[in-house]
């Protein structure tokens, strides 16, 4: 486990067995788009309980200029299909490989879920598309979550804003209000939330946010 603290600020840079205790508020470093947490921490540590994680992720910068009849039918752009297959490399690299794999059927959500797919070996036919994905609400995303959850270990969900920003305040301890808000799921951004020995589940701030990457730093 990796982190560096400076006056009580905590960041989480990697996988393993911990949870967060009175987490207060989150806020991105505008010099390496991290997000850091005011908190603080407990580790369980040589543990061997199976960890649960739900990993939410925004398909890849979209063509706004394409002429296409709808924003459904938007696809990547050159950029975007790059990040996405860089992000899907780093899904590899840290180990997370999901068994429920489920994606807005819009093209550019599943086109950058193909990609992600590709990179960690997992076949076209195992990504699940989800026609309730596609500019999900918080409520709708939840409802989504409620029939593909269960028996999952590692569930990843791409889809598009604003609903999964929402929901990844929803779920988490992080917080949207005020000066304290925190635009967080850019394109090609994944959100890692971590449930521990407890199974993925729907409960308002339920799991913590283990890890929120951005293509920038990788």
């Amino acid at each position: 486990m990796e982190h560096t603290s400076k006056r009580g600020q905590i960041k989480s840079k990697n996988t393993g067995a911990f949870h967060y205790i009175n987490c207060d508020v989150g806020f991105v470093c505008n010099g390496c788009h991290t997000i850091y947490f005011e908190c603080s921490i407990s580790y369980m540590q040589g543990t061997d309980q199976k960890q649960h994680r739900l990993i939410l992720m925004r398909h890849g910068k979209a063509d706004w200029e394409s002429n296409v009849a709808s924003d459904f039918n938007r696809p990547l752009t050159p950029r975007g299909e790059k990040d996405i297959s860089c992000m899907g490399r780093w899904l590899k690299d840290q180990g997370l490989m999901p068994d429920q794999f489920i994606s807005s059927p819009a093209p550019r959500a599943i086109r950058s879920a193909h990609l992600v797919a590709k990179e960690l070996g997992i076949k076209e036919l195992d990504v699940m598309p989800i026609e309730a994905l596609y500019n999900a609400s918080q409520t709708d995303l939840l409802d989504v979550l409620e029939q593909h959850m269960y028996g999952a270990e590692t569930l990843l969900l791409i889809g598009h804003n604003p609903g999964l920003e929402n929901l990844l305040y929803y779920l988490t301890e992080l917080k949207n209000d005020g000066d304290q808000y925190v635009k967080s799921m850019a394109t090609s951004t994944i959100a890692v939330l971590n449930y521990g020995a407890a199974p993925i589940n729907t409960r308002q701030h339920a799991s913590i946010l283990e890890v929120l990457m951005m293509p920038e730093e990788l």
